[in-house]
């Protein structure tokens, strides 16, 4: 039984990879059927996504460079441990899966999974330093914001 539940959990990563995917690439991912086609598709939304996350840091930085440089290191430092911790929660959620097939997707999954929500949490951020008021209800655990 726990096998059946793994296989399926597999399935829905491998969908939902590639529905992802869809949004972010393009038409081949639509049609990806192998796993090696998902898997590019899954680094081609990762990247996408990772240039989204370092567009909405720059915007955020350059709101806080003028005329409050001292907040740019904590900043980078804040983005780096981000950094750092997002992709050793994912190694660990991918470790289940340990020398399989479906490691890496589920390893690309959950980046792509926390490098758009650190997309919203910088957006977020940008806004509130340019109204000078939080955007967003008190954080959820585990959360930075609300959505």
């Amino acid at each position: 039984m726990r096998s059946l539940g793994i296989t399926a959990f597999a399935a829905l990563a491998i969908v939902s990879l590639t529905r992802d995917a869809r949004a972010q690439t393009p038409a081949d991912c639509t049609r990806a059927e192998s796993g090696a086609e998902v898997r590019v598709c899954a680094r081609e939304a990762l990247r996408a996504a990772e240039q989204e996350r370092a567009a909405a840091f720059d915007t955020l930085l350059a709101e806080i460079a003028d005329g409050r440089a001292e907040r740019v290191q904590p900043l980078r430092k804040a983005e780096e441990a981000w950094a750092a911790y997002r992709d050793a929660h994912c190694r660990f959620v991918a470790s289940r899966f340990e020398g399989g097939s479906l490691q890496s997707l589920l390893a690309a999954d959950c980046r792509i999974a926390l490098t758009r929500a650190r997309i919203e949490d910088l957006r977020c951020l940008v806004v509130e330093e340019r109204e000078g008021a939080p955007c967003a209800e008190e954080p959820e655990a585990g959360r930075m914001r609300k959505r």
